[in-house]
C-alpha cells in the first residue's frame, strides 16, 4: 500500500484520517503533518499515528493530502516544492490531493514540480461522521488510475464521485 501523508490535522484531515482507518488502512501507511502542538498531540495520543514535519510527511509518501486553510497553502505549497527538489530521482511519484477550497489545480501545477500530478477533491461536511460525498477532479498530469485511487481513500469517509 502507498503511504499517505496528511497535511494539516484540523476537522478534514482528521476525519481523512479517521475514515481510512475505520476502512483498515494499517496506522504505519498514515503520517500527518499537523503545526498546531496540541491538536498534532491529540491527533497522536487519538489515533497513534505518526506525526512528522512536513518534509519527513511527505518523503516516501505516494498520497500527499493538503488539507490546510486557504491561507496557508502558499508557504505549503512552496515547502512541498523544497522537499520535491531534495528528493532523489528514483523517489515515488506522489500525487498531491487536495482538498483545500478556492484553489485550483493549475495553481498546484504551476507551484510544484513541472508534470506533477494533483487531484482536486470537494468533500462535504457528512464527511466528518462517515457519512459525505467527495467530488474528486484531476489536474492535467494525474493519471485515471491516480484518480481511481484517490477516489478509494475518499470512499472511506462516504461516496467518491469523479467529475
Amino acid at each position: 500500500m502507498a503511504r499517505i501523508a496528511i497535511i494539516g490535522g484540523g476537522n478534514m484531515g482528521e476525519a481523512l484520517l479517521s475514515g481510512l482507518l475505520r476502512a483498515g488502512r494499517p496506522v504505519k501507511d498514515l503520517v500527518v503533518s499537523e503545526k498546531t502542538p496540541a491538536r498534532a498531540e491529540y491527533l497522536a495520543q487519538t489515533y497513534s499515528v505518526r506525526l512528522a514535519s512536513l518534509e519527513d510527511a511527505v518523503e516516501n509518501a505516494g498520497f500527499v493530502i493538503l488539507a490546510v486553510k486557504p491561507a496557508d497553502v502558499e508557504s505549503v505549497v512552496a515547502e512541498l516544492a523544497a522537499a520535491a527538489a531534495k528528493a532523489e530521482g528514483d523517489s515515488v511519484e506522489q500525487v498531491l490531493v487536495s482538498v483545500v477550497a478556492g484553489v485550483t489545480t493549475a495553481y498546484y501545477e504551476s507551484h510544484l514540480t513541472a508534470g506533477s500530478p494533483v487531484i482536486r477533491v470537494m468533500p462535504n461536511a457528512p464527511a466528518l461522521v462517515g457519512a459525505g460525498v467527495s467530488a474528486l477532479a484531476a489536474g492535467r498530469f494525474a493519471t485515471a488510475a491516480q484518480l481511481a485511487e484517490a477516489a478509494e481513500l475518499f470512499q472511506s469517509v462516504g461516496s467518491a464521485l469523479t467529475v
